[in-house]
């Protein structure tokens, strides 16, 4: 009986380790009072991605600094520069108006350190247009322009199960989408600290959109699905002028760092 009670308790302990992140995720939502969508899970693992484990943390000094953040869904890349970092003007970039209104009341919420949001409710991409993207409101992070079972095959049984149960719910969404290079010329901007960049998939025309510049960032930090073939060598001859680094690699999915020289 003893044997079992120690038994539990360990399964107890481990339980509590993996699942920590989600007590600090809704800590951190009901202490500032913020929206997370209709899946209150989807937000803590975007909480975790960026709080807990660092995805977008590479030691970078960005007090003063300008910074787009491309494909900002609920805010929480903005809220974690907010929370670190004072004197910051940060562009957002967020084509779904469900994701972009939850954003810029989040950042409402807890704005501070003298820091400034530019909301800009829609996409980024090669050329000005429109296109129909699937909104999936359970797990609002893997909405896409792309097709989402197609991605699913490389995750593992357990998360593919998950996601498959979460995506029978979506939506068609007809969002505008605009160039960095247009948003850059109309709103005279001189320079880019930090541009960072998830887009589920669209990453590439993402980049083909800056156009000459694409010397103007000085650093990239981008979310790559790199199952497609040769997709991550295409992104990377764009930045042949850039010192390129990969850090966190991943069979399908990496982080890329690019340093401008």
């Amino acid at each position: 009986m003893l044997k079992n009670k120690y038994i539990y308790l360990i399964l107890l302990i481990i339980l509590l380790y993996y699942t920590y992140f989600i007590y600090s995720a809704l800590f951190f939502k009901y202490y500032y009072g913020l929206k997370t969508g209709k899946n209150i899970l989807n937000y803590c693992f975007i909480y975790n991605e960026i709080f807990n484990n660092g995805d977008y943390d590479y030691d970078l000094d960005l007090n003063n600094c300008e910074i787009l953040d491309i494909g900002s869904n609920m805010g929480i890349y903005m809220l974690w520069l907010n929370d670190k970092f004072s004197n910051i003007k940060v562009h957002s970039f967020e084509p779904i108006n469900e994701l972009n209104n939850i954003a810029e009341y989040n950042i409402n919420k807890m704005k501070k350190n003298n820091n400034k949001f530019i909301m800009n409710p829609y996409g980024i991409s090669n050329k000005e247009s429109r296109y129909n993207i699937t909104y999936f409101p359970y797990v609002n992070g893997s909405s896409t322009m792309y097709n989402m079972e197609e991605k699913n095959n490389y995750l593992n049984y357990f998360k593919k199960n998950i996601m498959n149960s979460l995506i029978q719910y979506r939506e068609t969404k007809n969002i505008k989408l605009n160039t960095i290079k247009n948003y850059i010329d109309a709103n005279n901007i001189s320079h880019i600290d930090v541009c960072k960049i998830d887009v589920e998939g669209a990453e590439l025309e993402v980049m083909e959109g800056f156009g000459h510049y694409i010397n103007l960032v000085k650093y990239y930090i981008i979310e790559i699905e790199n199952f497609r073939p040769e997709y991550l060598n295409k992104i990377k001859s764009l930045l042949i002028n850039y010192e390129i680094q990969v850090n966190n690699p991943h069979e399908s999915w990496i982080i890329l760092f690019a340093k401008r020289k």
